[in-house]
């Protein structure tokens, strides 16, 4: 989309500049005009290609993978400058940028079809062994673990401009190094999915009947998973994104189209946890002094936060619906 601002750009300031050439140094009151109008159009796209290419760009949800966190119909404003800046048409990064984080909302090129745009959550950074059994995610030692349900019948994807929700999960809390992020899950009777493996990863078969998918993340690639795991397309099914194909992390909720008082919420790591829809998220010491992310265990105190404590959940995910993003 930045390639099209670009070609606009030039195409304007051709026009303006070809009126100025041909109507000289004291044009004409029509001819003045027209070379008036074009010079603002030109201005005015060019300003819109910068700050696309330079600082943000808009991107609107078109599904409801990454349900609670983002949901259909919503509008998410990506910060361009983090990952390096990139010259549309050259697609060459010029600046190196910081490397991405576990836990942020990111747009990435649909690695298979680099015309469509995704948005997804990174599970596991480039280089980090992980494993994926069910809903229970080990990476490079450490394990995520869930506290739940918080709602066992959570209602989502409303229609546009609001109106009844036509779909229910079990919300949980999952728990990293970041802190506590919210995720769907659907009933333990779902049934299973098959992982289609990226080379160089496998796939087992525990006692259980559950597939383990075992791997590590190439360099220069990530790990990404939606946030309502069983409805959502992600790495598990097609393999790992590139950074050459990272647009940027979503930083900001921009608008809803289901729920105005959501927009300009914060999407940054540094402002989470936040509720969902009035659900607290676990206090933060739930975590003994071993730590998230180090391999801790839950702290007692935990038991008292929600009805249950789950430390090891094996859900087996559905197959995604075919969406994008």
């Amino acid at each position: 989309m930045d390639e099209i601002f670009v070609y606009l750009s030039l195409a304007l300031v051709a026009i303006w500049l070809a009126l100025a050439v041909a109507g000289g140094r004291n044009p004409a009151p029509r001819m003045r005009e027209r070379i008036g109008f074009w010079r603002s159009n030109a201005i005015i796209i060019i300003a819109i290609t910068i700050w696309r290419v330079v600082f943000y760009e808009f991107f609107w949800i078109p599904s409801s993978s990454m349900e609670p966190t983002l949901r259909k119909w919503e509008v998410v404003a990506v910060n361009k400058r983090s990952y390096g800046l990139r010259v549309p048409v050259l697609d060459e990064r010029i600046t190196a940028g910081r490397a991405p984080e576990r836990g942020e909302i990111v747009v990435f090129r649909f690695p298979q079809d680099e015309g469509v745009f995704y948005i997804k959550r990174i599970v596991a950074l480039a280089g980090e062994d992980f494993s994926i059994a069910g809903d229970r995610i080990d990476v490079a030692g450490s394990r995520f673990e869930l506290i739940g349900p918080a709602a066992a019948d959570y209602q989502y994807e409303a229609p546009l401009l609001g109106g009844k929700p036509t779909k229910s999960a079990q919300l949980y809390w999952e728990g990293n190094e970041n802190g506590w992020l919210p995720l769907l899950l659907t009933d333990a009777n779902a049934h299973r999915a098959r992982f289609r493996p990226p080379d160089g990863c496998r796939v087992e078969i525990d006692p259980a009947g559950y597939e383990r998918l075992r791997c590590r993340v190439p360099d220069d690639h990530y790990l990404v998973m939606g946030d309502n795991r069983h409805r959502s397309n992600d790495s598990r099914f097609w393999g790992f994104v590139p950074r050459a194909n990272l647009v940027g992390p979503a930083v900001r909720l921009v608008v809803s189209g289901v729920e105005l008082a959501r927009s300009g919420a914060s999407l940054q790591l540094d402002d989470l946890p936040q509720p969902v829809d009035d659900l607290a998220p676990p206090p933060q010491q739930c975590w003994s002094i071993t730590g998230v992310g180090a391999g801790g265990e839950l702290a007692d105190a935990c038991d008292t936060v929600l009805e249950r404590i789950h430390r090891y959940l094996l859900l087996p995910p559905q197959s995604p619906e075919p969406q994008n993003g």
